[in-house]
């Protein structure tokens, strides 16, 4: 069991990447806030930065301006090593693709965050296959990927997500390459482990349904953020 979530507050968050000789704009000044074990999903069409967002949230993209703050102390004043560590010991990462390591089994790519931490490789394949029985997959411990639907997939990368008992989870259209009823039960599965283990959730999508199911939402448009669907 995860302790409490943790809060964030971004203020003024700019992002700019350069496309040939040409900057392009992608967070304008994001000023977003969101309490400890809340859910919230974060809305906008394809392409708008919503995956730069959740990247800047999470330790993986450094802003060029601004500030993001995790129960009031600042994640990107840390040096990179520390920002290692942040990761590893409070965040948990849910990709659009799987990002399983395909020559290791279902348990071993759910240790894998354990064994990061140092903990021993017994105590870490215990905690991955207890994962793995939540999930549903308790039949499936020694499956490759290859050998997996991609709903099972995604299930063993949520396990792997939540291996370090994570206080936020990040997930990145998380169904985008589910059928309909695979993608429910993947919604339902990451919001149970949201009220259940009171992590903070944070779920970047297009998919307004989602939005329905978190306490919260928002939309990110033109590199900034709304409480209401914006006019286009």
């Amino acid at each position: 069991m995860s302790e409490a979530g943790l809060s964030f507050r971004l203020r003024g968050v700019y992002k700019c990447f350069k496309k040939g000789s040409n900057p392009v704009e992608v967070l304008t000044g994001v000023d977003l806030e969101i309490g400890a074990g809340e859910s919230l999903t974060i809305l906008g069409a394809s392409g708008v930065g919503k995956s730069t967002l959740l990247h800047v949230i999470g330790g993986l993209e450094r802003p060029d301006q601004g500030e993001v703050l995790l129960d009031g102390k600042s994640v990107w004043q840390q040096n990179e090593a520390a920002l290692a560590d942040f990761r590893n010991q409070f965040m948990g990462f849910v990709f659009q693709f799987h990002h399983l390591l395909k020559d290791f089994s279902a348990a071993e790519n759910v240790a894998m965050p354990l064994a990061i931490r140092g903990i021993s490789h017994r105590k870490a394949l215990l905690k991955a296959r207890q994962l793995l029985e939540e999930v549903g997959l308790g039949e499936r411990l020694n499956h490759r990927p290859g050998e997996l639907s991609g709903g099972e997939q995604q299930r063993v990368a949520i396990a792997r997500a939540m291996a370090g008992d994570p206080r936020v989870l990040l997930a990145d259209e998380p169904t985008g390459n589910l059928d309909g009823s695979t993608a429910e039960q993947i919604h339902d599965l990451i919001l149970n482990l949201n009220r259940e283990r009171g992590c903070t959730l944070i779920i970047v999508t297009h998919n307004a349904s989602i939005a329905k199911m978190t306490t919260n939402k928002v939309w990110l448009h033109e590199g900034k953020i709304f409480s209401s669907a914006p006019t286009v």
